[in-house]
């Protein structure tokens, strides 16, 4: 039986209605997606996050089998996340893997991200199932597939079920594991789908430790890179050219910039024309933007931007948050992972001749610009080491001297105290006296100014009881023990523990991987200013063993177990290092101080004690601060009206 031209059409426009058209992410997103968190809640809108639609629509590309993006934060990688994997709930099911960096990331992703947009897109509440055993925290059945939630230190999960659909989020932060490595262990289980399998790696970069040419690390600098590497170019609203948009700073021709007393209203200079963009510019610069890749495609689509092009985060803040970043080597990590989207390279090593510059004539032994002492001290078998370091805003420093005090650390330690002993009494000398007297003496500034050391880390790897003992007696000054921690991925300073049975003190683990992270990093800084090192022109410093030790050791990576970390090694087997040692020691004094430095130079303006007076720094953090001596009963006024007697003698 024959069936008329109009017969045919009337059947498959039924077809047609029977059968939804299958939308593409982007289009999904703005018909049926509803936002429950952030600054902007309500209907999903493409016009907000122009950017993210190329993203997402990668994922329905079947010549796409891998996305990849680098970015900020603030700029929407989990919703592009969260979008994929509801529209394929909705529209195309399948079985679908979302992997978090650890446990407590899975738990707030799901009950924060997912379960909240489930909440309020009836489009996903409908299909998501309300039994327990089928909607926790690790699974949420649906049908024609289901979502599982894992995470990276728990690999073992990846390896049990296969699925067409691997997110991986903050790919970045996994670690290996003994288990083995999270994302290959993933991607083994998509084999099933061969050819239709699709994986997404979302993540603000890291820290990349590699030193060779051709070596990767778990980075997602190195994904982008085996992509076609797209990044969004804008036209600049005055000449029309397409552009990047770069942080730039001060010392870049194009970029953002400011003046030094409103920071936080920044301009956008354009690296063709140099016309001013200012920020509402940037809207319908967005709009007009695209994507341009600098590869040939090879079925891994990745993209990269930074923080400059979300609209959630105003110019202004980068600024502040740049120059507050500029005060250590930690947070400018921070700084140009979370807001460049850059990957961090850490310094591997420092060359002692380009130190050379960095001296100076002191006008005083304490210059301007210091607000504050500390020192650190290295203790070896027949000597010890002390150098004292000023430091000042943003973490400015200066060497102040440097001593050797000669003689075996393993005598005992005398009872002398040259504050409080009689000094008609001569007491038995010891390299620990010396150093205690050194350590108490002051130091003088340009304007007469007496200065003394606030903090002291001792280092106590070497003769440990002796140093507890030497502390103790000196707690109330600051005087604290420290030692190196032989974990490559421990802060610089964690909360101090209590050791020694006699005496028992507080002892401050050291990260000296962090340490002398942030040591090498300033040293590299180029002129004066925020994290700036100064030394003086004199001996020890302008001596060239001297900054050959300060730049004995170089960052090595190894392998062990799978598991890739790093640490500082000697870059020779007879090399002496122990002006590192003390640089880290008096480092971490300052940060265990915790000096307020505008609190201080207020101080220093008023004149009206020192400047360096232990009431202008803040509370070691974690940590209660030592005690001084008992104050002195305080004399009592004459004159005036008895209010009461405490005194039991006068009690009747």
């Amino acid at each position: 039986m024959a069936y008329s031209s109009t017969a045919k059409k009337a059947v498959q426009a039924g077809i047609e209605l029977a059968i939804p058209h299958e939308m593409s992410t982007p289009e999904w997103a703005e018909t049926y997606r509803v936002v429950d968190r952030g600054a902007r809640k309500g209907r999903w809108s493409n016009e907000t996050v122009p950017f993210l639609v190329e993203i997402m629509a990668a994922a329905d590309d079947p010549l796409v089998h891998e996305i990849i993006f680098q970015k900020s934060s603030q700029l929407g990688g989990s919703e592009v996340i969260n979008n994929i994997i509801g529209k394929r709930i909705h529209q195309s099911p399948t079985e679908i893997i979302y992997c978090a960096e650890k446990e407590d990331k899975a738990t707030a992703w799901t009950q924060e991200s997912f379960d909240s947009m489930v909440r309020v897109t009836p489009e996903l509440q409908r299909l998501i199932s309300r039994k327990p055993e089928e909607n926790n925290q690790k699974y949420k059945a649906f049908p024609g597939g289901g979502l599982h939630i894992v995470w990276a230190t728990s690999p073992a999960e990846l390896s049990s079920r296969p699925a067409q659909v691997i997110a991986f989020d903050e790919k970045a932060g996994y670690k290996p594991t003994k288990e083995g490595d999270a994302v290959k262990l993933g991607q083994a289980r998509q084999k099933t789908y061969d050819g239709e399998e699709l994986t997404i790696f979302n993540s603000t970069p890291r820290r990349c430790d590699c030193s060779m040419p051709n070596e990767t690390c778990g980075d997602i600098s190195h994904d982008f890179e085996r992509g076609d590497q797209r990044e969004y170019y804008v036209p600049c609203p005055h000449c029309n050219e397409l552009q990047t948009l770069k942080f730039g700073g001060k010392d870049c021709a194009f970029g953002l910039k400011w003046d030094a007393d409103a920071p936080e209203s920044p301009w956008y200079l354009c690296e063709h024309c140099a016309a001013i963009i200012e920020e509402f510019d940037r809207e319908e610069m967005l709009s007009k933007g695209e994507w341009i890749a600098a590869k040939e495609f090879n079925g891994v689509a990745s993209f990269k931007i930074n923080q400059l092009y979300s609209p959630f985060v105003s110019w202004g803040k980068m600024v502040t948050d740049w120059l507050e970043a500029c005060r250590s080597a930690l947070k400018l990590e921070t700084f140009t992972n979370t807001v460049l989207g850059e990957v961090w390279k850490p310094v591997e090593q420092i060359e002692y001749e380009d130190l050379s510059w960095n001296l100076e004539a002191y006008p005083a032994v304490v210059p301007p610009g210091v607000l504050v002492l500390t020192a650190g001290v290295d203790v070896q078998k027949d000597r010890l080491e002390c150098e004292v370091v000023g430091w000042g805003k943003d973490h400015e420093s200066w060497s102040i001297d440097y001593k050797v005090f000669h003689g075996s650390p393993g005598i005992e330690i005398t009872n002398h105290d040259p504050e409080t002993d009689d000094l008609d009494t001569e007491p038995l000398s010891s390299v620990w006296d010396d150093l205690a007297t050194y350590l108490m003496s002051s130091f003088v500034g340009v304007a007469g100014q007496t200065f003394r050391i606030q903090c002291v880390g001792v280092d106590s790897g070497y003769l440990a009881t002796t140093v507890y003992k030497f502390c103790k007696r000196y707690a109330a000054k600051r005087w604290f023990a420290v030692k190196g921690m032989s974990d490559p991925f421990k802060p610089m300073l964690s909360k101090p523990t209590l050791s020694g049975r006699n005496p028992k003190v507080r002892l401050f683990p050291i990260g000296t991987n962090a340490a002398k992270d942030d040591i090498f990093a300033a040293l590299k800084v180029g002129k004066p200013g925020p994290a700036y090192c100064h030394f003086p022109d004199r001996q020890p410093y302008n001596e060239d063993a001297h900054m050959k030790q300060l730049c004995s050791e170089r960052m090595v990576t190894h392998t062990r177990g799978g598991r890739t970390y790093r640490v500082y090694e000697k870059v020779g087997p007879n090399v002496r290092n122990e002006a590192l040692d003390v640089r880290v020691y008096a480092t971490v004094a300052r940060v265990i101080l915790n000096p307020n430095y505008d609190a201080i130079a207020k101080r220093r303006l008023q004149h009206t004690e020192p400047a360096d007076a232990p009431e202008a720094i803040d509370t070691p953090a974690g940590d209660e601060p030592p005690k001084n001596e008992p104050p002195t009963k305080p004399e009592p006024k004459k004159g005036g009206k008895v209010i009461s007697f405490r005194s039991s003698r006068f009690r009747r």
